[in-house]
């Protein structure tokens, strides 16, 4: 899941004419907070600085923002911070979310379709749509317009 959410990431970035670089990161070793140091020092150490972090989900997301803090930093002023999956909201986490209704409803779908007529071993992928939910931690920017 990581790498289709970074895959995703790194393709918007392309999209929208932003410069990405990306980071591959243990993610069962974050919760350290020696390997949460080394990962925040890695970032700081990219040329150009970053100035946002969009993150695989919102639980790396969050514990980077409470590192970045903790290191002096202020969200979203120095860095935006962005996650994936919309479990941050009470922390004011900007995010990409899907909708779990139809999560559910495709779930569903796809369990009627394998009764009826799944051939075992077959998969089956359905997608959803996905959706920017903006708050506290992205600081807003003014592109210049082009034409």
């Amino acid at each position: 899941m990581a790498s289709v959410c970074g895959d995703v990431i790194q393709r918007l970035a392309v999209q929208y004419g932003i410069r990405c670089s990306r980071i591959a990161v243990q993610v069962s070793e974050l919760a350290k907070h020696s390997d949460l140091t080394a990962l925040v020092k890695q970032l700081l150490s990219l040329s150009p600085s970053p100035d946002a972090v969009w993150a695989q989900n919102d639980w790396l997301a969050l514990l980077l923002k409470q590192k970045l803090e903790q290191m002096g930093f202020r969200i979203p002023r120095d860095f935006s911070l962005i996650g994936y999956d919309d479990r941050g909201e009470k922390e004011g986490l900007s995010t990409i979310t899907h909708s779990r209704r139809e999560i559910g409803a495709a779930a569903v779908d796809i369990v009627s379709r394998l009764f009826e007529n799944g051939a075992h071993g077959k998969a089956m992928h359905l997608q959803v749509p996905s959706f920017y939910l903006s708050r506290e931690s992205v600081k807003t920017v003014n592109l210049p317009r082009s034409g």
